[in-house]
């Protein structure tokens, strides 16, 4: 057993534990021994603790991989001015791959100014030994190799452009992918790429249609760069030769036309094999360039002055061209002539087929060259009218012959109640008859006429003039209100005025003689001598006469107040 006392250990107290920290430096430990027996010895011995050499913690070590085998040479003796920032005496530094070879003293890295690593991460030892006390304390350094970008040195293809260029930006997705972080210059030739000078726009000027170009990919987190290089392939973009515009007559007058848009393909593409091109027809220039929204159907409504955009691309590279024409849809001369009638009493018919437009020009059936022509004649006729642009339209039609109705007479009955009207005419056309501006009808008899004048109007069907007649239907008017509001305040045969000679007396109910009318009398106002008469019946006494034709009509009316 151990004690830190003689004392202790003779008393046999305050034992220690095997595992002991000493409490002073040095410092004199007892032994007690005894052999199972009352009998028993004493021993001391000393704790001296040497110190070890002092020693900061030694940094990562990295380098950059040149073969991409993830192994480098690294000089190990650049950490000991890190792990030993103090002049020490009596030091001796040694390398080692394991901590097993650190025990071993006769295990060590032979030439740690040269180590390539064995795995990658590694971690080797760096071992200080006092080459007195021959204390020694272990450092672990860390081994890391820097894999550099990876330069997919490939062909980049593109596509020739009228201003032979390329940026070079746009190949680096293709030449780095995904890595990250990764700086980019671009050279001409691999000694400048080394020696990092005369870096390239990369707004590319292209030199011919296969220029090589090295670039220099530099990780900018771990310092570590790759060179390589690339060919800019320049494919030549197809011919996309403007073809002439597609000119046609409008057929509707809508200033729009089918186009075969297909007949411009053979303009377009020359001499170059159509099966190795692709062309497309599009509606705005942006689609074209975009190839979005191709016209499906080339049988193709458009309309005049409307650009057809056109691509051309090459089935192979990818290559592409535009190019464009104009559709044109001439104006179509617009002549539609309807059937018409030539009237008997109003020759001759003048007919017109002016469009409006001076350059047009105008061929008859009957030899005319002029807008309109003159036709006194029946028959079938035609007139072709032709644009500037030699667009036609023909246009035929048929004259008929008419005339004015001739109204014969009207026959009407004076003083009856309804009062009807017929019309008899005469002439060789299709007429309608027309009572004071009404529905025209086909009956030549108008039925329930008011008193009054009435116009009769004979129309012709074929277009010729219409006749009329001013007539008035002859009757006494069943009651009259003299009430001076302007509706019937007086009494009269209607249409008296038009029977001169006829005379009317009034009489009462009784017989008396209230007043005496001529046919240009205003008509009574219910008075006798000044004084208004009763409501009540009255009677008249009519002496017509109505040309070389008198009679006498007798009947009562009413007076209401």
């Amino acid at each position: 057993t151990f004690y830190e006392t003689l004392t202790d250990a003779e008393n046999e107290q305050n034992q220690l534990p095997l595992d002991y920290t000493n409490q002073t430096n040095p410092q004199q430990i007892y032994a007690r021994v005894e052999n199972g027996t009352y009998c028993h010895a004493i021993a001391e011995f000393g704790l001296n603790v040497i110190q070890v050499p002092l020693v900061n913690a030694a940094s990562a070590l990295t380098q950059c991989d040149t073969d991409q085998d993830g192994s480098a040479s690294f000089n190990l003796t650049v950490s000991e001015s890190e792990v030993l920032d103090i002049r020490q005496n009596d030091i001796l530094v040694t390398y080692h791959e394991t901590m097993e070879d650190v025990e071993n003293n006769n295990i060590s890295i032979p030439n740690p100014s040269a180590y390539s690593n064995t795995s990658n991460p590694q971690t080797v030892f760096i071992k200080v030994t006092n080459t007195v006390s021959n204390c020694y304390v272990t450092i672990p350094l860390d081994l890391i190799v820097n894999i550099p970008p990876t330069i997919n040195s490939s062909s980049i293809e593109i596509c020739d452009n009228n201003s032979n260029s390329f940026n070079l930006l746009d190949a680096v997705d293709d030449l780095i992918g995904t890595q990250t972080p990764i700086d980019v210059t671009f050279y001409s030739n691999i000694t400048d790429a080394q020696n990092g000078q005369n870096p390239l726009d990369t707004n590319y000027t292209y030199n011919s249609n296969n220029d090589t170009i090295f670039i220099h990919a530099l990780n900018t987190d771990t310092g570590c760069a790759a060179i390589g290089s690339f060919n800019l392939l320049v494919n030549p973009s197809p011919m996309a030769n403007q073809p002439p515009d597609l000119i046609a007559c409008d057929d509707d007058f809508d200033s729009m036309l089918i186009f075969n848009l297909s007949q411009q393909t053979p303009f377009i593409l020359d001499t170059q094999d159509p099966n190795d091109y692709s062309v497309d027809y599009f509606e705005l220039a942006e689609e074209a360039i975009d190839n979005t929204n191709a016209i499906q159907d080339l049988n193709y409504l458009a309309f005049d002055g409307q650009t057809i955009y056109v691509r051309v691309e090459n089935n192979q590279t990818g290559c592409f061209n535009t190019t464009f024409f104009n559709t044109v849809v001439n104006r179509k001369p617009e002549v539609n002539i309807p059937d018409q009638t030539v009237c008997l009493d109003n020759l001759p018919l003048i007919v017109s087929a002016e469009t409006g437009f001076a350059d047009d020009s105008y061929v008859w059936s009957t030899t005319a060259t002029t807008p309109e022509i003159e036709i006194t004649q029946i028959g079938t006729y035609s007139v072709t009218v032709t644009s500037i642009n030699g667009c036609q339209t023909t246009s035929t039609f048929n004259v008929i012959e008419s005339e004015q109705a001739t109204i014969e007479f009207t026959e009407t009955v004076d003083f009856s109640n309804p009062n009807n009207i017929t019309v008899t005419i005469s002439g060789i056309g299709n007429y309608l008859y027309v009572l004071d501006h009404g529905v025209p009808q086909e009956s030549n008899v108008f039925y329930n006429v008011t008193l009054g004048p009435h116009t009769i109007e004979i129309i012709d069907l074929n277009g010729c003039a219409s006749a009329i007649k001013d007539i008035v239907i002859i009757d006494a008017p069943l009651f009259f209100t003299p009430n001076s509001d302007g509706y019937n305040d007086t009494w009269h045969i209607t249409g008296v005025n038009q029977l001169e000679g006829t005379i009317v007396n009034i009489f009462d109910r009784y017989g008396k003689l209230i007043k005496t009318l001529t046919s240009s009398s205003p008509g009574w106002d219910g008075t006798y001598r000044g004084e208004p008469m009763p409501s009540n019946d009255y009677w008249f006494v009519a002496y017509v006469k109505k040309g070389d034709i008198s009679f006498e009509v007798k009947r009562h009316f009413a007076l209401k107040r």
